[in-house]
């Protein structure tokens, strides 16, 4: 079955489909080991032993390691509704990495945004600069790129922080990888795509994220995308402007504000793309109520704590959420 379902990602390369399989087969492992879950025999029976030998090293592992305490911050006063995440992501369309003012910058880019993950889209470098670029930006991170899938130099680079987080390659072309904190409490994957401008490309892209969906099926999946002319409008650079000047903090209505942006692009997006090249349409409520009922699915797994601004934002939003411990 994981055969077949792979199978059309690129029949050119040899050993895509056998490397597919088994990043399946440890998806599945690992599942069990998040979930601290011992496999019964049905589910041993479908193991191989590959499958088997990585869940009973990945548990010897995990028994060695012990656990930090969370430190007790009773004490403290309260300021935000919502508690912070450990890392963060960060994409830049460079266009060309070469001089060493845009390494520079880059560089910058992360030390100031505290990365953990970061992807240089457009970098147009060759084999002969790429590994002593790449090694002077990252540093000590581990990094890949897509140089072998490009014809005009690479499109994309990405770094992580393997002491934040793990990240595993799917698939090259696209960057398509998935990502765990090194403590295990998020997962989710991760597409890094430079979109094209010309009517077939953008099909092609299109049919690679369709397959890309295939394997990631129900679990978290973020999409960082950059298109050129995408503020070429008047009225969407303003928007932009305007979100980007508004407090980015971590209360509620910022979190929300954040939240809500990414998903009006996405599906803004999708709707053309639909109505260009399947003859789709979809009415404006109908897509409305779909934006909301991702703003409420987010929301809904946010840990957040018991403040009026978090009370009124349910009401508001219809939608329950994980209650932590309030400090104040």
């Amino acid at each position: 079955m994981s055969a077949n379902k792979y199978s059309i990602l690129e029949e050119s390369e040899v050993n895509e489909q056998s490397e597919l399989e088994n990043m399946r087969n440890k998806e599945i492992v690992d599942e069990f080991l998040r979930l601290q879950k011992e496999p019964t025999e049905i589910e041993l029976s479908k193991w191989n032993v590959d499958m088997i030998g990585y869940f009973n090293k990945s548990k010897e592992i995990m028994r060695g390691k012990v656990k930090e305490k969370m430190a007790d911050n009773s004490n403290k006063e309260e300021v935000n509704d919502v508690y912070q995440e450990e890392s963060r992501i960060g994409s830049w369309n460079i266009r060309g990495l070469s001089t060493t003012d845009k390494q520079n910058e880059v560089m910058n880019f992360i030390e100031n945004e505290q990365l953990s993950i970061c992807a240089i889209l457009e970098t147009h470098l060759k084999t002969s600069k790429i590994q002593r670029i790449g090694d002077r930006i990252f540093g000590m991170w581990e990094w890949t790129d897509n140089l072998r899938m490009c014809d005009k130099g690479c499109k994309v680079m990405l770094g992580w922080n393997q002491d934040k987080v793990s990240v595993t390659m799917v698939h090259i072309a696209k960057v398509l990888c998935k990502v765990r904190t090194v403590t295990g409490n998020i997962g989710l994957f991760c597409t890094f795509v430079y979109a094209a401008n010309g009517g077939v490309e953008r099909r092609i892209l299109w049919k690679d994220l369709c397959i890309y969906k295939r394997i990631v099926e129900d679990k978290a999946w973020v999409l960082i995308w950059i298109h050129t002319n995408i503020c070429s409008s008047p009225e969407w650079g303003e928007t932009v402007s305007r979100y980007a000047a508004m407090d980015s903090g971590n209360n509620i209505k910022s979190i929300i504000r954040r939240l809500s942006f990414a998903p009006s692009v996405y599906l803004i997006w999708k709707e053309r793309n639909c109505r260009l090249f399947r003859d789709e349409k979809r009415s404006v409520e109908d897509l409305f109520e779909l934006f909301c009922d991702i703003i409420k699915l987010r929301l809904a797994g946010m840990k957040v704590k018991p403040t009026p601004a978090l009370l009124r934002a349910q009401k508001e939003w219809n939608v329950k959420m994980v209650m932590g411990k309030n400090d104040v």
